[in-house]
């Protein structure tokens, strides 16, 4: 029998092809970035209002581009028996200003806040079954 892809993202990145791509589309990324930081930086502000919309842009590129970097190096970094890092591990530490970024209202926000940080041991298998039977439920709604 035919072994198929893995359809989740952990799996994928263990395939070489699928890493060379990644990093080929991530260098792309990173020059485009880059030349936005750049125009961002020699832009002339005729006002303090555009100066300081400069400034934030330029800030949140560099931001961005750190984030690609750290992509970067995973992605070139060698790993054992396919596997690939998840990361920095999760910090006891309150969430910082910029994570109500990655949530689509101010409800969800509130939600994620209550939960705290994520742990590093793995769900149980009653949890696992416990949150598909919500997802499905949530989707015959």
């Amino acid at each position: 029998m035919e072994e198929r892809p893995s359809r989740s993202p952990r799996g994928r990145l263990a395939d070489p092809r699928y890493r060379a791509e990644m990093l080929a589309r991530l260098d792309s990324l990173i020059a485009v970035l880059r030349l936005a930081q750049h125009k961002a930086s020699s832009a002339p502000a005729k006002h303090a209002e555009q100066a300081e919309r400069l400034t934030r842009m330029h800030r949140n590129l560099s931001r961005t581009l750190d984030v690609c970097d750290y992509a970067r190096r995973s992605l070139n970094a060698p790993q054992p028996h396919g596997q690939v890092p998840l990361g920095q591990p999760a910090s006891s530490q309150a969430p910082q200003a910029g994570c109500f970024a990655e949530s689509s209202n101010l409800e969800e926000f509130r939600r994620l806040r209550e939960l705290g940080p994520l742990q590093d041991e793995a769900p149980s298998a009653a949890e696992i079954e416990a949150l598909c039977a919500q997802l499905i439920a949530d989707q015959e709604e």
